[in-house]
């Protein structure tokens, strides 16, 4: 009986974790980003923030952006993110978090951090991610969360089409695009 569970286990993952089929890209306000959001989840978005969500409503992905006054060098803007990171480091610590992973992260060339954290809910340990960039004078901080793995990672499968470019108009253009830079360096 555990062989079969976690046969049925470890297909589901595998079906859920395919390539979803994307239905097109969201600009934020102003255009200051781009994502393919999946068939079936929502897009909300105004001037400080935007939200994807599963179609089930479960799993949602927070984009909040501010602009941010007074960074005038690289090494400014990346103290800026650092900050960010550490502020929400701060947060989830606070709600029992467990950092578990620290990576710099580029989307079209743009700097950005990523960490990863366990934090602990009554119901499960849950996986979340945090990326934080800025770009064009804004602060983006990306955050999402999930009881399991695969939900995570579907997640950022998301976020992995993330560009502060426009991304091609031809659906070919995207998907080539996607296949050989994946959104993470």
């Amino acid at each position: 009986m555990k062989k079969r569970t976690l046969f049925l286990s470890i297909l589901f993952s595998f079906f859920y974790l395919l390539p979803s089929s994307f239905a097109e890209w969201k600009a934020a306000p102003g255009d200051l980003f781009w994502i393919d959001v999946p068939d079936g989840w929502s897009w909300q978005s105004d001037a400080a923030s935007a939200t994807i969500t599963s179609p089930t409503g479960h799993q949602v992905v927070h984009i909040r952006y501010s602009k941010t006054e007074g960074l005038d060098t690289e090494e400014e803007a990346r103290a800026r993110v650092d900050e960010a990171r550490e502020a929400r480091r701060y947060e989830l610590a606070d709600r029992g978090g467990k950092t578990i992973l620290k990576v710099e992260r580029k989307v079209d060339g743009v700097y950005g951090l990523q960490t990863g954290f366990l934090v602990p809910t009554r119901e499960a340990l849950n996986q979340a991610t945090s990326i934080v960039f800025w770009h064009g004078g804004y602060l983006f901080d990306v955050y999402f969360e999930a009881p399991r793995e695969f939900l995570r990672m579907k997640m950022e499968s998301i976020m992995d089409t993330l560009r502060f470019q426009e991304p091609p108009a031809s659906e070919e253009g995207i998907a080539d695009e996607l296949i050989s830079e994946p959104g993470a360096a």
